[in-house]
């Protein structure tokens, strides 16, 4: 038997009220303007109302509707999804494997401990002690002299190899008493920086323990603007000759 034949015959069987309900949902009813209400043939040849797939969330449906859209545990959006359960991820984990050694920083170099005699030389620098050389309170040209005055300040007396007339002659001294170092890594706070070539007396300075950002140690010195600390680099002589413990 034909499709046109069975549903001619459905709607011969179906009451009147019927075909104006439908008439009515085409025209603009209850499930809106233009809405189109879908039906299906059941077994028995009768005709249906469903559900539109225009039909607003929540909207009372009609006995035994066609579900187009996902309902509860579906995938919303697709007409063939059907009652497919939703595919969901599943938990974190918390197990997560972590290394068995742990990561530390390298320990920071301890600073350099201070010197009595930097503490002096920073004295003088920021209040020059009297120069009985010349009779003033001014060092400039008198490097080997300033560092005997502090050492003298300190201790109460100078150091018989650094008691020279000139600075180069000092650095000879110490090193025939075998107190000259030549590494320039680690100069120790208060030591004597000698340089044996720097001028024709050579040239003289208080080491601060420290190294500055260029690389080179950091020194108090007398200049021609008076007695400053800097490092070996600015001061533009060139690295010392060596350097000993005074």
């Amino acid at each position: 038997m034909k499709r046109s034949t069975i549903l001619a015959a459905a709607l011969a069987t179906a009451p009147a009220a019927f075909g104006q309900q439908l008439q009515t949902t085409q025209a603009g009813g209850p499930l809106g303007d233009g809405a189109f209400a879908p039906f299906r043939l059941e077994d028995s040849g009768a005709v249906r109302l469903g559900v539109s797939a225009q039909t607003a969330a929540g909207a009372q449906e009609a006995s035994d509707p066609v579900r187009y859209l996902g309902g509860p545990h579906t995938q919303a959006g697709r007409p063939d999804a059907g009652d497919e359960p939703v595919r969901r991820l599943p938990p974190p984990k918390t197990d997560i494997w972590r290394p068995a050694f742990t990561l530390t920083a390298p320990p920071k170099a301890a600073a350099p401990k201070e010197s009595p005699i930097v503490e002096k030389a920073r004295e003088f620098m920021a209040k020059p002690p009297y120069n009985p050389n010349n009779g003033t309170h001014d060092w400039t040209g008198w490097c080997l002299g300033f560092v005997n005055a502090t050492l003298r300040a300190v201790r109460g007396k100078g150091d018989p190899q650094m008691s020279q007339p000139a600075a180069k002659n000092a650095y000879y001294a110490m090193a025939a008493a075998g107190r000259i170092s030549k590494d320039m890594r680690e100069v120790p706070p208060g030591a004597a920086l000698l340089w044996s070539n720097c001028s024709p007396w050579g040239h003289a300075a208080i080491a601060t323990g420290e190294t500055s950002a260029d690389g080179t140690p950091i020194m108090i010195t007398t200049s021609h603007k008076g007695i400053r600390e800097m490092s070996v680099k600015q001061f533009g002589c060139g690295m010392p000759t060596g350097w000993g413990k005074i």
